[in-house]
């Protein structure tokens, strides 16, 4: 097993925090009261260096309202005389209103439009204490990328107050995670230096005065930590407000679950496999002349899976040879690979099938839970271990397999898997049942995994299982669903991989937490290796293009 370090990423990253523009300085603070909310949420403040989903405010499209006071003095007033101040906003959420001592300054601000600069007349404010209102809602999936920015700035301070921090690497393996917090200003400050780990619990947390520049360069070493991921936020505030924050890995390949082995999981999934082999496929295959070009042929591969189900694929064939190397792409949840010429015809040695499980894409005909406003995939009879979706999606898989293998095209021992997200745990289970018949598997942040440690890393989903608990009027229990949820853990495969496997992970995801990857990650019994990216986006298309690189690489060996 190996490690990757981006080349591309120098030693020593260097995060900097700046207040405002030079001569700069910025009113609002990072952190803001919670005075109401449309659901009850633990916290009592906001802190917009960390994402919604962490701070239990995702789904909560009623919205809530925070509030925050700050100061402007009589010589701050004269000296800004005759001039607006600047309000930049950048936020994960729609703002209806933004309030400044009762005048109403912004309104309907929709979330990720982009960096908005507004100017705000001088005659809201008032010498002393000031109070702002920030009316939001519609909190979106944050996915990577979790900062918010709220700043008002004002020119009245001849200073610039910046903070960096500047970790060795983002990747500590065998070696104790430290980093330096910088702040360079004259001017009095308060610094907060704050750790956390995936769990939302505080592990490090250090705070001084900051009166002269040479105060303001703090070490941090975090001794003992257990491995996993952990983000480091620095807060300055006291004259100008700022915040920052950057995420580490420590050790990620040695992270391990609780979870005890589920008893007859085995069993379940046999039983299931049984079900699917007394199923006559029918498979069928119609080439498609929109989608062949080059040098490959385009098709639809249809067969018959468990439940009745039709599932279809987009298969692409390299023109006149057999036995080929076959890539299957399993879909992320909402994939409905509508964009497969884009990918299609990259490589004219290597046959491709984009498959759609049942409820995605050309797949959506017998089972289609989300016409209509129904559900999503995972809430689906998400209580019932015979009718949960992923019970069938996970031999839509094995059928695909099934497929490949019989059909002349294809060379049976070249037979590689991918996928990101929700496909990335179908890539995972496929691995593991089909009991050898996979060379190599690429996955991106699982979704299905380690559900024990996924609903702590993310209570926001335990809010969404009450809401497919709603959906059918509250007839099942939260532990119905859990139940189930164990049994479609791929964690409990993940043992059972003997494949080659490449994992591609992020510093951070909200919807799909890398400690998940790595746990199961850890399990596996065969060569593999992975790269952390410091982009914490999970959205980047090119991780997709990483991990088919590696695949045909290893089906061309």
């Amino acid at each position: 097993m190996k490690h990757i370090f981006l080349k591309k990423t120098l030693n020593l990253l260097v995060i900097t925090l700046i207040s405002a523009a030079a001569t700069a300085q910025n009113f609002f603070p990072i952190r803001w009261k919670i005075i109401s909310s449309e659901k009850p949420i633990e916290a009592d403040s906001i802190d917009f260096n960390r994402s919604w989903q962490s701070q239990g405010l995702c789904n909560l499209s009623g919205g809530a309202v925070f509030a925050a006071n700050f100061n402007v003095n009589k010589k701050q007033l004269k000296t800004l005389a005759g001039k607006d101040l600047t309000l930049t906003l950048n936020m994960q959420c729609q703002i209806d209103s933004l309030v400044i001592n009762h005048s109403k300054v912004v309104e309907n601000i929709a979330g990720q439009a982009g960096r908005k600069l507004i100017n705000v007349p001088l005659s809201v404010f008032v010498a002393g204490e000031n109070h702002t209102l920030i009316y939001a809602r519609q909190f979106t999936r944050t996915a990577g990328e979790g900062s918010n920015i709220c700043q008002l700035e004002g020119n009245v301070s001849t200073s610039e107050t910046e903070i960096e921090i500047a970790p060795k690497n983002h990747l500590f393996v065998d070696a104790v995670p430290e980093f330096t917090v910088k702040c360079n200003s004259p001017v009095k400050q308060n610094l907060e230096i704050a750790v956390f780990n995936e769990f939302n619990q505080k592990v490090y947390f250090h705070q001084q005065k900051i009166k002269k520049p040479a105060e303001g360069v703090v070490p941090v070493k975090l001794d003992g930590l257990a491995p996993g991921f952990y983000q480091c936020c620095a807060y300055l505030t006291g004259g100008d407000e700022a915040g920052a924050t950057q995420w580490i890995a420590y050790n990620p390949e040695h992270i391990t679950c609780t979870s005890q082995p589920v008893e007859g999981y085995d069993d379940y999934w046999q039983k299931a496999i049984e079900e699917l082999d007394l199923i006559d496929p029918y498979y069928s295959m119609h080439k498609i002349d929109s989608l062949s070009s080059g040098e490959k042929d385009g098709f639809v591969v249809e067969f018959q899976s468990i439940g009745e189900v039709t599932i279809r694929a987009y298969l692409f064939l390299p023109r006149n040879r057999k036995e080929n190397p076959v890539i299957l792409h399993l879909p992320n949840v909402n994939e409905d690979f509508s964009n497969v010429m884009k990918y299609a015809h990259r490589y004219p040695d290597i046959a491709e099938m984009f498959l759609c499980v049942r409820g995605h894409g050309i797949s959506c005909g017998e089972f289609d839970p989300r016409k209509n406003g129904g559900l999503d995939i995972w809430g689906y009879e998400c209580f019932d271990m015979q009718k949960n979706a992923y019970r069938g999606i996970y031999m839509d898989c094995l059928r695909a397999v099934d497929f490949i293998t019989q059909d002349y095209h294809f060379d049976n021992k070249r037979i590689a898997v991918s996928g990101s997200g929700q496909g990335g745990s179908l890539a995972l289970a496929t691995a593991a049942l089909c009991k050898g018949r996979i060379a190599a598997i690429a996955y991106f942040n699982p979704f299905l995994c380690d559900i024990e440690h996924f609903l702590k890393t993310r209570p926001i989903y335990r809010i969404k299982i009450d809401s497919f608990l709603e959906y059918y009027n509250n007839t099942h229990t939260f532990d119905e669903v859990i139940k189930v949820q164990h049994f479609t853990d791929v964690l409990q495969m993940a043992g059972k991989i003997g494949c080659r496997t490449f994992f591609v992970s992020t510093l951070f995801d909200d919807d799909c937490p890398p400690h998940a990857g790595f746990a199961a990650f850890s399990l596996i019994n065969a060569p593999k290796e992975y790269v952390i990216h410091l982009n914490r986006s999970s959205l980047n298309a090119t991780y997709s293009e990483e991990m088919i690189k590696y695949l045909v690489n290893e089906l061309q060996k």
